[in-house]
């Protein structure tokens, strides 16, 4: 822990918004926080508030960690803050960044404004260089630190205190991730500041351009599920006014009035064909349960990834969408690929570009039926049939290596152990432990083996968690493999895994380890094992990201936060890719990208032994019903579905009190049973049955008559005990038929309550009493289409109940009317008529009918055509083939469409086709109506690009073996034959993909990565996953030094050590030399000890191992006698105005007479300083001279101009001096 002084600056920054500049002065030091975790307080504290469209933030550090990095022997500093990111820009310093999500408005651009600051700075402090984000294939321990050039560079690293990212949208919300940066470096000037409290503004500064929202509709409700994620993914979600938030969509302006409502997800399933009656099953059980499901064969969504795309995205905007299940391998339903990795997630992309999940996808891979029923029956089994004396669902297993450090500054066993202590303090008893190496605790001695995983499973474990190196087959730690998984005996104890591996999720080529937990089966009895789901990635993970996503997994998963509580494994391991995409950006995209969930997304996982409920509700129903109330016993969220014969009818989740209200969409109308099944969390399934019974009435007249006696007759299933009516106008009666009669106009509810054996049963009409009934108008031709204008009207079957239609009156809606009963009209023009007929009666009521007459004699139909694939720019579609729908309208109606491709034979339009090959086609479409009108002919060009572009990529550079001795020049030549080329683009050490304009020149020693990429027109690449090694070493080493002592500027008391620090950035260095007082050289192996009184000069050069030599560096100071520090207090840097400082300035400046004072400032407080005299100098002439304090001399005179002070201190014939220079403008 470092030992200093501490002093706390505030600073108030006010900013241009134009520019949002801040200024931020210097400060003064103080040591590390933490060297551990302090977990009594929060590391960091955000507050949110928001003022109309204004997000105002404050983050406070609380807590931090230091741990020590011996780089070329010498100690440095690397800083993490506990549950936050580090920059992870290679070679630059590693410093933590706070990283967090708001809301923002649909189309508009968000600027950052710093408002105040508070900060503290540490001195002479040395900061680790990030090593980058490194795959798991490396070992960081591997990886040698280097520095950047910025280590050079008098300047703050990062420039700025707060940034925004590129918008996103998430599903419902447009949102931007707020990167806060708590810590800044000086490396020059070894100088660490700390923000201990940042305020800043989130503001509209501009018309926005990039991800912008488009909404189609109101915000009118939102999916329960994704409800939850947006609590814990926005910080600023609770602060929304929806009056207040621009979400752009002006012809529902009226929406911004509403808060929205929760709602519940639903499932599309899209099913291999052969798959179709497997699958039938779970679409019963889902729906029964009270997910609304649909499955449909995948030759009605289309053969290819982007078929299935277009599909999900066009049922998503239809039906609303939470989860979508795959059933099929990659052969059988594609996946969509990413920078040539199988890519599942990237169907879940639907709303903005960006990779934020609007929808949990997970996959049944399967290659033949045997797959697919066991996966079935795992699923189901899992959520219908619990076993109630489970203990193993509150156990767990936890594998990881012995490497790292990854994301938290923590090796994998590290960071698993901590998961397995959260574990610990929620549901879960035991945890094994099975770790690489051998770590203590219940960690057994040495690397962990594949029978113990076996052994642990056979035994039963509800989850595992795995980090650590992977392959498609295995684990790394414990060789776990494919052929293991199909061994194992856990029949139906059936974890769910999440694996921060690489590879293990590479499922479109071979059986995956993935894939394999899912299709295992007990070769003795025909029970699932294995697991219940998987979460594995397709690629080669990075190091840091993954183990925050599965922080983030397990973090939910025991309810560490109340504002997001997952129950489906679909929104827990999805919820943890989205806080990782927060905290990494771009490195966090790749992962989500490649993150596979093998299994079922809505299964709701179990962490502990089922638990019963107590359900009530009434076991019979009316069959005009239309809710249905269930109230579960102290159990919230519990949901409750009613269905028939494996169809959903309603459903509803249980509130605070355990009560819910199922909503019918209609009366079942009929006597039947249903079937309510109830779900909660860790609970026993509860099945009850619901008996419909029919009851109902009617009257005659249908149209009574005041005065009128009105007969009734009662109508119920079964042996009726009784009878009771209830008229709405005060009187009742006990018969099945009663007669009554109304005495004044009105509407009446009538209710008849029956009793049977079966209970008691009420339904309730309206019946409506009249003086005198409307006549009622009967018009024909109700709905009239067709190329003839003259239509013939009748309205002869009109009536009146109680009295005599006297007058008939048509309206035609052209213009022209009619009192004829039965008239006949013809239109001039083709168009949509609301034809009117008003009918009076004896006493002068009227009625009223209408008549739509469409009438087409002239107008053809419109056709449109769609196209549907992977769009690139300037219209250009990559791939093979894209597929066109073609839209007929007309109002009488269109009795065909042709169309041809590339002027071949002219075909009908019946279903989406498809247009297969690279270049140029051209489709002329028109349609015919019923009528035979024909549209023109149109024509739409379609160009499509299948064909990657070529790259080829140029290191020029002078070599000495693997590594180069100058600067080297990339340049990147690249060529498109059909679409033209769109660009190239490149990233150099993990930094973000730049357009490639001109050769680029690499001058900065190191090991560099380069990638690159070429795009053509339609969007298709080449390269980009090949990554280039570029060692340069061009530059001498740079050694500097540090001098400790008591003293400054050159002396000291008694003795000083030197510590030589060289450091290089290419080759390394491979000797420092050094001589003292022109003595020999020698090679530095440890620090320079000097006791010797006298002036002293270090000179010391370093050589790397290409054989470049730095020059020769000269250090000269002083040992001296003097147990103190000299230091001149009066005058210092201001203006002075007869002896008074007036400001502050860079210089001195006096205008009248001033005291000059001096102090010695002893180096132990204990010892007073050892001195003969102080004596005073105004340009070397001495002008006063002291043998004991006070130091104070009062200066009356002297010529304008510059001046010196010198002070010297004199004991044993040595001197100490200070100076100082002052600029006299007038002195009295």
């Amino acid at each position: 822990m470092l030992k200093v002084d501490r002093i706390k600056v505030i600073v108030i920054a006010f900013m241009l918004l134009s520019t949002f500049s801040t200024l931020i002065p210097e400060g003064v030091s103080e040591g590390p926080r933490n060297d551990g975790k302090d977990t009594s307080v929060e590391p960091v504290t955000i507050k949110v508030s928001m003022n109309a469209e204004i997000t105002k933030i404050t983050c406070t550090l609380n807590d931090y960690r230091t741990t020590e990095v011996m780089i070329d022997g010498r100690k440095y500093i690397k800083i993490s803050i506990p549950g936050e990111s580090n920059t992870m820009e290679r070679g630059k310093p590693d410093l933590p960044r706070v990283c967090r999500s708001i809301i923002i408005p649909d189309d508009t651009r968000m600027g950052v404004k710093i408002l105040n600051v508070e900060y503290e700075d540490i001195y002479n402090i040395l900061i680790v260089p990030s090593k980058g984000n490194l795959p798991r294939t490396v070992n960081p321990d591997d990886v040698p630190y280097q520095f950047d050039e910025i280590y050079s560079k008098d300047e703050w690293y990062p420039g700025d205190l707060a940034k925004l990212r590129e918008p996103y949208i998430l599903r419902d919300f447009r949102a931007q991730v707020v990167e806060i940066y708590p810590f800044q470096y000086n490396p020059v000037r070894k100088i660490l500041r700390i923000y201990n409290k940042i305020e800043l503004e989130i503001l509209p500064v501009a018309p926005g351009k990039v991800n912008v929202f488009d909404r189609k509709k109101p915000l009118l409700s939102l999916d329960e599920e994704f409800k939850e994620i947006y609590k814990r993914e926005f910080i600023n979600f609770d602060k929304i006014d929806y009056r207040g938030i621009n979400f752009a969509f002006p012809e529902y302006s009226n929406c911004r009035l509403y808060t929205p409502v929760d709602d519940h997800g639903n499932m599309l399933i899209i099913c291999y064909d052969d798959f179709y009656d497997e699958m039938k099953p779970f679409v019963t059980w889902k729906n029964m349960k009270g997910i609304p499901t649909e499955m449909v064969n995948l030759s009605e969504v289309g053969a290819t990834a982007d078929d299935i795309h277009d599909y999900i995205i066009n049922y998503y905007n239809t039906h609303g969408l939470t989860f979508v299940l795959l059933v099929g391998d990659a052969e059988q339903v594609p996946t969509m690929m990413v920078s040539g990795h199988a890519s599942d997630p990237s169907y879940s992309y639907i709303v903005g570009d960006d990779h934020y999940p609007d929808i949990f996808v997970g996959r049944f891979s399967a290659e033949n039926t045997d797959h697919v029923v066991t996966q079935v029956e795992r699923s189901v089994d899992y959520e219908k049939y619990p076993q109630a004396d489970g203990e193993w669902y509150h156990k767990g297993t936890g594998i990881a290596s012995d490497e790292g450090p990854g994301d938290d500054g923590e090796y994998d066993y590290q960071h698993i152990r901590n998961i397995r202590s959260d574990l610990l303090g929620y549901t879960y008893t035991s945890v094994d432990e099975l770790y690489d190496g051998s770590q203590g605790g219940e960690d057994a001695p040495g690397d962990p083996s594949a029978s113990m995983v076996s052994t642990a499973l056979n035994e039963g474990r509800g989850i595992v968690n795995y980090c650590g190196h992977g392959s498609q087959t295995s684990w790394g730690t414990t060789g776990f493999s494919n052929g293991d998984v199909n061994a194992l005996v856990n029949d139906n104890k059936l974890p769910f895994i999440f694996s921060v591996a690489c590879f293990n999720g590479q499922f479109v080529s071979g059986t995956c380890f993935a894939e394999a937990w899912l299709r295992a089966t007990d070769d003795n009895t025909g029970e699932p094992t294995g697991a219940i789901a998987t979460f594995m990635s397709s690629k080669a993970q990075a190091w840091s990201p993954p183990m925050d996503a599965q922080d983030e997994f397990v973090d939910i998963l025991v309810e560490s936060y109340q504002n997001n509580i997952k129950r489906t494994i679909g929104g827990l391991v999805f919820n943890g890719c989205m806080h990782m995409n927060d905290e990494y950006g771009s490195e966090g995209y790749a992962e989500t990208d490649a993150w596979h969930l093998f299994g079922d997304p809505s299964l709701e996982v179990r962490t502990d032994t089922p638990g019963s409920m107590t359900v009530i509700y009434n076991d019979t129903m009316p069959a005009s019903a239309t809710t249905f109330d269930v109230t579960v016993v102290g159990v919230e969220d519990a949901l409750c579905a009613l269905s028939r014969n494996g169809v959903l009818l309603g459903y509803d989740y249980t509130d605070s009190s355990g009560h819910a209200t199922i909503e019918l969409s209609e009366p079942v109308g009929e006597s039947c049973m249903l079937d309510l099944v109830v779900t909660a969390y860790n609970k026993m399934p509860y099945f009850g049955q619901v008996q419909v019974i029919s009851v109902d009435f009617y009257w005659e007249p249908e149209y009574p008559n005041t005065g009128e006696p009105i007969h009734f007759y009662g109508v119920a299933e079964g042996s009726v005990s009784s009878w009771h009516w209830d008229f709405g106008d005060g009187e009742t009666s006990e018969e099945q038929n009663p007669i009554h009669t109304y005495y004044a106009e009105g509407i009446y509810d009538v209710t008849l309550t029956i009793t049977n054996s079966d209970g008691t049963f009420s339904i309730t009409k309206s019946v409506q009493v009249k003086d005198n009934w409307e006549p009622i108008a009967i018009a024909h031709p109700e709905f009239y289409a067709g190329n003839n204008p003259t239509v013939h009207f009748d309205g002869s079957d009109s009536w009146d109940p109680d009295g005599t239609i006297v007058s008939y009156y048509w309206d035609f809606a052209d213009g022209n009317t009619s009192t004829e009963v039965s008239p006949t009209h013809t239109y001039a023009e083709d168009g949509i008529y609301n034809v009117t007929l008003t009918v009076t009666d004896d006493r002068g009521a009227i009625g009223v009918a209408h008549c739509e007459i469409r009438v087409d004699a002239y107008t053809p139909p419109v056709t449109t055509a769609e196209v549907y694939g992977a769009i690139g720019y300037e219209g250009w579609y990559r791939g093979k083939s894209v597929k066109v729908r073609l839209i007929a309208t007309d109002w009488s109606g269109v009795n065909y469409t042709a169309y041809r491709v590339d002027n071949g034979p002219w075909n009908i339009y019946e279903e989406p086709f498809r247009i297969w090959g690279e270049g140029y086609h051209w489709i002329d479409f028109y349609s015919v109506d019923i009528y035979g009108n024909i549209e023109r002919v149109k024509t739409v060009e379609i160009k499509i690009d299948g064909t990657s572009p070529s790259l080829d990529i140029e290191i020029s550079g002078e070599r000495r073996g693997e590594w180069y001795s100058s600067s080297v020049v990339i340049t990147c030549n690249a060529s498109d034959t059909l679409s033209g080329l769109h660009g190239v683009y490149y990233s150099l050490d993990g930094s973000r993909w730049e357009e490639y304009v001109e050769p680029i020149h690499i001058d900065v020693d190191g090991i560099h990565i380069f990638r690159a990429y070429a795009e053509d027109v339609a969007g298709n690449t080449f390269g980009g996953l090949n990554a280039y090694q570029i060692k340069i070493d061009r530059v001498p080493p740079r050694t500097t030094y540090m001098i400790e002592g008591l003293g400054s500027e050159g002396d000291y008391y008694r003795n000083v050590t030197v510590t030589l620090i060289p450091f290089d950035g290419g080759t390394g260095v491979n000797h420092t030399f050094y001589r003292m007082d022109g003595g020999e050289w020698m090679e530095y192996t440890e620090p320079i000890f000097v006791d010797e009184p006298g002036s002293h000069t270090l000179e010391f050069y370093s050589t790397d191992n290409l054989g470049h030599e730095e020059e020769v560096h000269i250090l000269r100071f002083n040992i001296t006698n003097f147990n103190f520090r000299l230091r001149i207090t009066n005058p210092q840097n201001g203006l002075y105005i007869f002896g008074r400082q007036t400001f502050f300035i860079d210089r001195t400046i006096i205008i009248g007479g001033i005291t000059v004072k001096a102090e010695l400032e002893p180096y132990d407080p204990d010892v007073p300083p050892e001195y003969d005299s102080v004596v005073f100098y105004v340009d070397e002439k001495k002008v006063e001279e002291f043998a004991s304090p006070p130091f104070e001399w009062s200066w009356e005179g002297s010529a304008f101009g510059k001046h010196t002070i010198t002070v010297k201190a004199i004991h044993e014939e040595s001197t100490l001096s200070q100076s100082m220079e002052v600029m006299i403008f007038k002195l009295l």
